[in-house]
C-alpha cells in the first residue's frame, strides 16, 4: 500500500490499530532504494499468512511533506531508503536505513530478536 499525504497516513493509523506496520520510505530514482524494496518484497512474500503485518510505502520525492512529517512524528532522522517498523501500539520497534535493510534483519525483528548492527 502506498500513501501520499499526511491525511492518508492519519487515516491509515485510525483504521489499522493493533496491526504492526513497516513504513518503507524510498526514492524511485535511487538504486539502493530499489534493492531494499526488492529485499523487503521478497521477504514479505514468503511470510506465513498468519503474520499480521502491513507494509506502507512512502515515495520521498513525490510525498516530501509526508516523509518529513513521519520523521518529525517519530523523532528520527529522515533517510532513504528507510524502514520504520511500528509495533501494534504504533511505537518504533526498529528503524534502519540503506544496506542495513536485509531479509535477515527483518526476520530477526519479526522473531523478536535484537538485530546486530
Amino acid at each position: 500500500m502506498s500513501l501520499k499525504s499526511v491525511d492518508e497516513w492519519n487515516q491509515y493509523k485510525i483504521s489499522n490499530k493493533n496491526i504492526e506496520t513497516i513504513v518503507f520510505k524510498f526514492s524511485p530514482t535511487c538504486s539502493i532504494s530499489s534493492s531494499a524494496e526488492n529485499r523487503i518484497n521478497s521477504w514479505y512474500a514468503d511470510l506465513e499468512e498468519s503474520v499480521d503485518l502491513n507494509i506502507v510505502k512512502i515515495d520521498v520525492i513525490n510525498s516530501r511533506l509526508l516523509s518529513q512529517s513521519l520523521a518529525d512524528e517519530f523523532n528520527i532522522m529522515h533517510q532513504s531508503p528507510q524502514v520504520i517498523w511500528l509495533d501494534k501500539n504504533g511505537n518504533i520497534k526498529w528503524n534502519a536505513s540503506h544496506h542495513k535493510i536485509t531479509k535477515e534483519a527483518l526476520e530477526e525483528i519479526l522473531n523478536g530478536k535484537k538485530v546486530s548492527s
